[in-house]
């Protein structure tokens, strides 16, 4: 979930607001009807009816949809601009958009549901022949030299005593986002995948690179970022050493320092797998100078989750559930949204009727209420 700060953030953000700006100026004309996955506050929706959209369709599932709604009041353009909030995969629109507007990634486009809600616009929210902006994402990667991000799980395992280890080891398997500056990559920049946005299906994304060191040093880990393709001669990078400042980098540890020199490879798959509603990220990297100690290492955040064991039995095919007293009381209150009812009377009915888990009609009010806000249908009154 982003912040109010964290959106405007991004429209202040130069390099990405300017190229998004320019691709939409090419793409829009007199009559145009946009199709936007991720409004935020509506600033692209908004620049797309003054540059002469009939219709913006603009799609948001995070409550910052209110602000949206505002922006597009105060700016004159709520007429044309439809605020949809909803997954764009649960939108079902009156007509399909001459463009299709997004801008969903992380620090990389392998994000969440970024590209299964890009497919199934594509098909769904989109003319054929219609304009994607962004049309393709190139993902680059290099050899990290930075003893001041490896120190965030190398340093001493027992800080004031206390025994850290299984802590780091599990830092370790866990990527973060970083600020990488460009002095600090220890080899050139190699692709490592691309993302087609015009055709993409499958969610994962996998890519194998040679690295090849450009001096002597010590390699921490891998640092990875996208290249964006809006519109033919329209982009822009993340890339370490660029202007952009909102996206950072993605820093995949090593487990260790491992020393190379100059001209020395070093072999580095990376692979992303949606899992649920996050990616499982999982990194290899081996060295490829001819020795026969030649080193290597084999990672991915699925150690880095600490696992509780209960919670892995009862998610086992072979585990037969058998719900809670909590489970019965939303169940109970789901059957009472039946749009007879308001959320104020089935909070008192529920608070009177199960006082062991109800202690006040404002925690009932809360209970209802935030099940009203997840299952309630958009159309309720």
């Amino acid at each position: 979930m982003y912040s109010l700060w964290d959106y405007c953030r991004m429209i202040e953000d130069p390099v990405r607001t300017d190229a998004y700006l320019a691709a939409l100026r090419r793409a829009v004309t007199p009559g145009s009807v946009v199709v936007e996955i991720g409004t935020g506050t509506g600033f692209f929706a908004v620049m797309a009816a003054r540059m002469g959209a009939r219709r913006v369709y603009a799609i948001e599932a995070d409550p910052v949809i209110a602000a949206a709604r505002e922006v597009a009041e105060v700016n004159g353009c709520a007429d044309r601009i439809e605020l949809i909030e909803a997954m764009s995969t649960e939108v079902v629109l009156p007509e399909q958009g001459d463009v299709l507007l997004s801008d969903l990634r992380g620090v990389l486009p392998v994000h969440q549901f970024h590209v299964p809600s890009i497919a199934d616009a594509r098909v769904r929210l989109l003319k054929p022949g219609g304009v994607q902006i962004p049309t393709e994402d190139v993902l680059w990667m290099a050899l990290l030299e930075s003893a001041e991000a490896a120190a965030f799980h190398l340093r001493d395992p027992a800080p004031h005593g206390v025994d850290f280890a299984p802590v780091r080891r599990r830092l370790a398997h866990t990527w973060r986002k970083r600020c990488v500056r460009a002095e600090e990559l220890i080899s050139a920049p190699a692709e490592w995948a691309r993302i087609d946005y015009r055709s993409v299906v499958d969610p994962t994304v996998r890519g194998t690179a040679t690295l090849t060191a450009t001096r002597d040093g010590a390699v921490h880990g891998v640092s990875a970022w996208f290249e964006a393709s809006l519109l033919p001669g329209i982009g822009f990078t993340n890339a370490p050493g660029s202007p952009e400042a909102i996206y950072g980098q993605a820093y995949f540890p090593f487990p260790a320092a491992v020393a190379v020199r100059a001209g020395e490879e070093v072999e580095v798959t990376l692979e992303g797998r949606l899992a649920g509603s996050e990616y499982l990220w999982r990194w290899r990297a081996r060295g490829r100078d001819g020795r026969a100690d030649a080193w290597s290492c084999d990672q991915s955040t699925f150690f880095g989750t600490p696992l509780d064991a209960e919670a892995l039995r009862r998610q086992a095919p072979s585990f037969v559930p058998r719900v809670n007293d909590g489970a019965k009381l939303d169940a109970w209150i789901l059957s009472r949204m039946d749009a007879s009812r308001s959320v104020g009377a089935i909070a008192a009915e529920a608070a009177e009727r199960f006082p062991g888990e109800l202690k006040s009609l404002p925690e009932a009010l809360a209970r209802v209420g935030e099940l009203a806000e997840r299952y309630a249908d958009r159309a309720s009154r």
